[in-house]
């Protein structure tokens, strides 16, 4: 044991001698840049990866990370970040060191002015392996949003009989374990290809309710791939193989619950979906349609993935595959209104790390949009996810590694945000490129309040619009036919406000003001 600790000690040395350089890119700088680091950490014992989507709450990113790369240590840290402009406004973090005292945090989100986040609490985990736990109970902790100071922490008693032990989250044992709020209740969701549970458990760990839901009993080999959504929707789909025969796939399905496992929908995916696949990942969804990914290999390596896009109905709206990608360095994005794609990738060139973007046509058919190399050779970057803001610009995210550093006992894995103008990786208008031509597309520009809005596009199209301010908060979004009449905007106060306008295969992005004169 002293010798570990002495090893430890000089490894930390060691490491603190060496440098942190932050990512710069060759002709190109992001609208903002961040990194997420517990402050009371060294930059070299940082492991941190992203739980959950980032919540956008006026104006701010609140980001969850858990820290676990550092053998038997653990904990969390959360941040908020300004949208604007990348800045830390606070950060919380805890981190422990000892085996049955460690934490994980999971399932945030904000009531009114509170950010509250569920805490799973280390119990009894074997000492003879160190670096893993399943076992937790479940506590709840609110923090105030203005400051970051810890507002309440609530426990479930250990000593409770009745206290549910809870896994950790994540795919164990071929089971795939979720927990969130619901009110003041906590909801477990477990899945496997062939069954979904849902436990209901009050805030003393008490199982008040339960549900099951079998969807499969041929064929239970296989996996899943779950969106939860925090309002009252579980987005999943399983495929299962059928192994009498050798291994190939056998069904693949979409289901919609409720949290109580009441079926919404169900889609039948198999027939549009590539065979033999080792794995069917439901990678992301808007309110149109959803997206999965899949790819012949777990292993981490140069392969092809397709990327399919289906709408609720179960049709298939677009397929691509990309060739010579890592699944592990690799994600996409939907279009905020449409089922068109954005891809963010990264691959190895000449020695540097190489970020490309993509988007898709809605058609199968996909652009380079973007190729961005790293100044430093030495960075090490893998692609982890893209997030679309309501302004169309797309924040991105990296695990960004040092070369020099890869062979040690650990590794620091620095993750990386960045802000990227959606204006450069064309997915919106450039605010010249508006100014210079919406009169072409809206008028009257400016209009006076209590007006109706004008484009110049046919009477009778079906358009899809969304209105925002010039801080990216939806006002109104909707669906209709364009008429005579024009787009109702009454409700408007004055100011300057923005439309994405679509309709016909486009997308346009219009400035306008409105006056009352």
């Amino acid at each position: 044991m002293i010798k570990n600790i002495l090893l430890c000690v000089l490894l930390i040395h060691k490491l603190s001698a060496q440098t942190f350089d932050p990512i710069q890119f060759k002709l190109f700088q992001p609208k903002w840049s961040h990194y997420s680091m517990a402050n009371g950490l060294s930059k070299f014992i940082q492991g941190n990866y992203l739980s959950g989507h980032p919540i956008l709450h006026n104006d701010y990113y609140y980001f969850l990370h858990n820290i676990s790369d550092t053998s038997i240590n653990q904990g969390y840290l959360i941040e908020k970040v300004n949208a604007k402009d990348g800045n830390l406004d606070w950060n919380y973090y805890k981190f422990f060191t000892k085996i049955n005292t460690r934490e994980f945090a999971t399932g945030h989100k904000i009531i009114d002015d509170r950010y509250s986040v569920i805490i799973q609490k280390e119990i009894g985990s074997n000492p003879l392996l160190p670096g893993w736990w399943l076992s937790s109970y479940l506590s709840r902790k609110a923090i105030n949003i203005s400051d970051g100071t810890e507002i309440s922490t609530i426990t479930t008693d250990t000593n409770d009989v009745n206290n549910r032990r809870v896994i950790v989250p994540g795919i164990i044992f071929g089971i795939n374990n979720n927990i969130f709020q619901s009110g003041d209740n906590y909801i477990l969701l477990q899945q496997t290809a062939s069954s979904y549970f849902s436990k209901f458990i009050n805030k003393e760990g008490h199982v008040i309710d339960s549900f099951q839901k079998i969807v499969n009993t041929t064929f239970l080999n296989g996996g899943i791939s779950t969106i939860i959504n925090n309002e009252d929707s579980i987005y999943s789909i399983s495929h299962t193989f059928d192994t009498s025969n050798g291994t190939k796939v056998a069904e693949i399905n979409f289901y919609l619950f409720d949290y109580k496992l009441n079926m919404k929908s169900k889609l039948d995916l198999t027939q549009d979906l590539p065979k033999n696949q080792s794995n069917y990942v439901l990678k992301k969804r808007n309110s149109n349609c959803f997206q999965v990914i899949s790819y012949p290999s777990e292993a981490d390596i140069s392969q092809s993935i397709t990327v399919s896009t289906f709408n609720y109905n179960g049709n298939l709206l677009e397929s691509f595959v990309l060739d010579r990608v890592s699944w592990n360095s690799f994600t996409t994005e939907l279009d905020l209104n449409s089922h068109k794609s954005i891809i963010f990738l990264t691959k190895e060139e000449g020695g540097s790390s190489v970020l490309y973007f993509y988007k898709s046509d809605g058609k199968g058919v996909i652009k380079l949009v973007k190729k961005l190399v790293t100044e430093n050779k030495d960075d090490l970057l893998l692609a982890r996810n893209i997030y679309l803001s309501p302004k169309l610009d797309l924040l991105t995210n990296i695990v960004h590694i040092s070369r020099k550093l890869q062979n040690n006992m650990i590794v620091p894995k620095w993750t990386y945000w960045a802000l990227i103008d959606g204006a450069d990786l064309e997915l919106k208008t450039s605010i010249n490129q508006i100014s210079d031509s919406k009169l072409n597309y809206i008028y009257p520009n400016p209009i006076c309040t209590g007006n109706n809005l004008f484009m110049s596009i046919p009477f009778g199209l079906p358009i899809n619009y969304t209105v925002m301010d010039l801080n990216g908060r939806i006002i109104t979004s909707n669906k209709e036919y364009y008429t005579s009449n024009g787009i109702n905007i009454s409700y408007l106060e004055c100011g300057q406000y923005i439309l994405n306008l679509f309709f016909n295969g486009k997308s346009i992005c219009n400035i306008f003001q409105v006056t009352n004169k």
